[in-house]
């Protein structure tokens, strides 16, 4: 049996919910265990956060563009018959359910409940909406990850806490503690992407820095590995922090509207990073790199008009 495992919550906190995860080609398995027992009755209870980590858990298969091909009952009765026998259907969401399509993830939640209510039954009303419940994903990724890896990105033990900013020492620090939080997750990638800045800001009076966020940074020199992501050599020295020493470069530059995310975001060694910007070759460099890192979104030129600028 595979390793059971608790998320985390946004804020870093435990939740009472247990699942865990088998990977196959292409994907994985993740069973979610049922809700049980009262904090009054004669049986303890347990998995009490069922419903909270079921909903936190589908949003971060969002955020990863994972996909729902199949939803099984797997509780004792029925665990061990075919598919076909204990397979839920639900009400509005055929599959495949692309997971980054969805919006209201307690919606979903509620569905996958009310289907395992009703199953071999006339209606859900009396049923158990908190079943023991396995979840067909898709997720290509998968298939280099070990299930403890994979249940690390779900479980968000380590949660994106460090706010933006345009103070170069201050964002030098903070990029360094999520570098340091990052490195001990289980995940390759590091941690789930952060969600970053559609619309980073400028600072009122900061000399007109841009507001940047750190886990953005962090996420994209965690990811690289000391590798130049633009031409594929080791960082060429070591940082006063005794790391390798790479730059983050925005394809589409802030000044010309690019969003502050990890989609217009690479790592690169000082010497790619100045040819990104002055060199005569820098637009086509910049279109092998986009080409090349699949992340990577050519994002258009913005008017500085649609900038804001923030008072502090």
């Amino acid at each position: 049996m595979n390793k059971l495992h608790k998320p985390f919550d946004d804020s870093g906190k435990v939740l009472d919910a247990l699942f865990s995860v088998y990977t196959r080609p292409r994907g994985f398995d993740l069973v979610l265990e049922s809700r049980g027992g009262s904090d009054h009755g004669p049986r303890k209870s347990r998995n009490k956060d069922y419903a909270l980590a079921l909903e936190i858990l589908l949003h971060r298969m969002s955020l990863l563009k994972m996909k729902i091909t199949d939803i099984l009952l797997s509780s004792r009765p029925v665990v061990n018959k075919p598919d076909s026998e204990r397979r839920l259907t639900l009400q509005g969401y055929p599959t495949p359910i692309c997971l980054s399509d969805i919006s209201d993830f307690k919606k979903l939640r509620l569905a996958i409940g009310r289907s395992g209510a009703a199953f071999g039954k006339a209606s859900p009303a009396n049923g158990n909406y908190t079943k023991r419940i396995s979840f067909r994903i898709v997720w290509p990724d998968a298939d280099n990850l070990e299930p403890d890896r994979v249940a690390g990105i779900l479980c968000g033990k380590y949660p994106p806490s460090e706010a933006p900013t345009s103070d170069p020492k201050e964002l030098e620090e903070r990029v360094s503690r999520c570098m340091k939080r990052m490195v001990h997750d289980f995940s390759d990638p590091p941690s789930i992407p952060p969600e970053g800045q559609d619309y980073p800001q400028i600072h009122a009076s900061s000399s007109g820095r841009f507001i940047r966020d750190p886990e953005v940074i962090a996420w994209v020199l965690t990811a690289a590995k000391g590798i130049c992501e633009v031409c594929g050599k080791t960082s060429p020295f070591l940082s006063h922090r005794n790391e390798p020493y790479l730059e983050v470069h925005h394809v589409r530059p802030l000044s010309e509207g690019g969003p502050d995310k990890i989609n217009n975001a690479v790592a690169c060694c000082p010497n790619c990073h100045k040819n990104l910007h002055y060199g005569k070759d820098a637009s086509l460099i910049r279109s092998r790199v986009i080409s090349s890192i699949s992340r990577l979104v050519d994002h258009p030129i913005r008017s500085p008009a649609s900038f804001s600028v923030a008072e502090r």
